[in-house]
């Protein structure tokens, strides 16, 4: 009889064991699960959408939602004279103000809700292997094209930033807690973008689109970016080289005429502010260009 006991007791403690971990990881069943969801061309597109969906936020007055570009002229049109608040009071006043400090919630909102962009982003860089080569490729595009602008944004505003290339999980505090330098965060919006124009194509107004790209947001992107590391010469060969080759600069800006009959090293022989100069003389008058044909004519 003690051996039955001991007998029923041991096949027991084997039955627990081995549902054990089915007790503390039951499969997910009442909700679409992430780690098995992207299994099609069109299930990809859905988290495709859904980074569009993070850049424009949540249109809502809550403190805890992303709103995302919502906020963004609060942080930069708000600390220039191109805006103001209503009545200079609470968080919005500090911009205006240049009196910002770490606790205001509106700095904390633009933070989150651009990295949740990047999250997005890398789902849909990591959900790309079941896809055709050519689904892949477009989709892939997209998603560095759209990592590659929020972390500018963030750059920008933040400085030293983390650096997060891939999903990662909420113990992987040493990645998503620590800051790297400026330069690393512009290495990879470099590379991404590189990697964007390959693969981008016309099909979509509302999306990522190659004419985009290729006329007016990925050099104005480049351009910035040598802007911001102090090469403004570089800049501007980044950011007016289609227009140079269409012979149409020349007329509408003399700077552009000196800069480009200059080699690279001779520009800044005339000392910092001309290089600036040129640089900034560049873009105003194209982008007023933009602005009243709705491209730069080439």
């Amino acid at each position: 009889m003690k051996h039955i006991k001991f007998l029923s007791l041991f096949i027991l403690g084997g039955f627990i064991s081995s549902c054990e971990s089915d007790y503390l990881e039951p499969a997910l069943t009442s909700a679409i699960n992430g780690a098995s969801y992207y299994n099609s061309a069109d299930q990809v597109e859905t988290a495709v959408i859904n980074m569009y969906d993070g850049l424009q936020g949540v249109n809502s007055t809550s403190s805890n939602d992303n709103h995302a570009t919502q906020v963004e002229f609060y942080l930069t049109e708000m600390r220039s004279d191109n805006t103001r608040t209503k009545a200079s009071e609470g968080e919005p006043a500090q911009f205006e103000n240049y009196t910002v400090e770490a606790t205001n919630g509106i700095v904390g909102d633009y933070y989150r809700s651009f990295y949740n962009v990047i999250f997005r982003a890398n789902t849909v860089l990591a959900n790309l292997e079941d896809l055709s080569s050519e689904t892949a490729a477009k989709y892939e595009a997209e998603a560095k094209f759209v990592r590659a602008y929020a972390y500018f944004n963030l750059v920008r505003l933040y400085g030293d930033i983390p650096l997060v290339e891939s999903l990662i999980g909420p113990l992987d505090t040493e990645v998503a807690y620590t800051r790297v330098a400026a330069s690393q965060i512009y290495t990879l919006i470099v590379s991404d973008l590189n990697t964007a124009v390959l693969g981008l194509d016309n099909t979509y107004r509302t999306r990522a689109s190659k004419q985009v790209y290729g006329g007016y947001v990925g050099p104005r992107v480049k351009g910035k970016f040598r802007k911001n590391k102090g090469g403004y010469f570089g800049a501007w060969v980044e950011y007016g080289h289609k227009i140079k080759h269409k012979g149409s600069m020349t007329k509408d800006n003399p700077f552009m005429e000196k800069a480009f009959k200059s080699k690279s090293g001779t520009v800044m022989s005339n000392g910092f502010k001309d290089a600036e100069k040129i640089f900034v003389s560049a873009v105003k008058s194209h982008e007023k260009r933009l602005q009243k044909y709705g491209s730069f004519g080439y």
